[in-house]
């Protein structure tokens, strides 16, 4: 599978010195593009100065409900 995802890089970073890296992974309940606003690790992120990588769960169709297509954790 494809996993598909968001980077942030807050304003301040310059790329001259190591920062922290936090992986933000949603439940089965929510899309990429949600979770990134729900959660403003953004906010969180510009102000401690760290990156953020939002990843996408894979895709399960009827595994809620229908045809929906629901994101869901592989491992």
């Amino acid at each position: 599978f494809q996993r598909r995802w968001y980077t942030y890089v807050p304003e301040s970073y310059t790329g001259t010195s190591d920062v922290p890296l936090v992986v933000a992974m949603h439940g089965y309940s929510s899309a990429i593009t949600a979770f990134t606003g729900d959660t403003r690790w953004w906010e969180v992120a510009d102000k401690y100065g760290f990156l953020v990588v939002f990843l996408q769960a894979y895709p399960v169709d009827g595994g809620y409900g229908g045809d929906i297509p629901v994101p869901y954790n592989r491992c």
